[in-house]
């Protein structure tokens, strides 16, 4: 088991980053998972390690013209791609910041928070309670990622998943339980399994107290 490495993730991004968004793969669970959202016209929502903004068009139409999208992302050829689409669209209502999750400043609190197939940047402890914190609370929570019970998931699933996610993540550290540090901030949490039980959406409330957990 190691840590999340970031400068091996900075180059892993970087070199997928010109055709990242045209893997179709995971597209179905990036639907389900801003859903479950629920998003509202007028809300900010926040998205922690955006990469190329391949979820802003969904989240943009979630929040509406008189929205906010924010996207925190450490990749510069990443977001590249995604300020690129913002100047494409003419998205005024979505800003980018390119920086660690921990050292970023937003604005205002946002009312939802997306962590979509971020395993690294889940892992680690500093990161997820720093994107807590620019969350008011009482506000929606969801992350999307891969993950698997070797007891129970299929081999045949559990090879392909591997696969796909060696060129996305530099650690399988929590791999069992990856929402295992996002869910203490939530209270009221829903859990599914997809694809075989190798694919994952965890929801709930951002909480005002940290004493106050839950847990799947």
């Amino acid at each position: 088991m190691s840590t999340p490495n970031r400068q091996a993730a900075l180059d892993q991004y970087g070199k997928i980053a010109s055709y990242y968004d045209y893997q179709i793969v995971f597209r179905g669970m990036r639907a389900k998972g801003i859903a479950a959202l629920g998003l509202q016209a007028g809300q900010t929502v926040l998205e922690a390690g955006c990469g190329t903004g391949i979820n802003f068009a969904r989240l943009r139409a979630g929040v509406g013209p008189t929205g906010q999208v924010y996207g925190i992302d450490q990749s510069p050829l990443m977001l590249r791609q995604a300020r690129g689409k913002i100047s494409r669209h003419g998205w005024t209502n979505v800003e980018v910041f390119e920086s660690p999750l921990e050292e970023a400043q937003l604005p205002l609190l946002a009312d939802a928070l997306l962590f979509s197939f971020t395993h690294d940047l889940s892992q680690i402890p500093a990161a997820v309670d720093s994107a807590m914190a620019k969350v008011r609370p009482g506000g929606r929570v969801v992350a999307i990622c891969t993950h698997w019970d070797e007891k129970s998931a299929p081999k045949a699933a559990t090879t392909v998943i591997k696969r796909l996610s060696d060129r996305y993540m530099t650690t399988y550290d929590g791999y069992d339980e990856p929402w295992h540090l996002i869910v203490r901030h939530l209270t009221g949490v829903a859990y599914t399994r997809h694809w075989f039980g190798t694919m994952y959406i965890v929801s709930g409330v951002r909480t005002g107290d940290r004493e106050e957990t839950a847990a799947v």
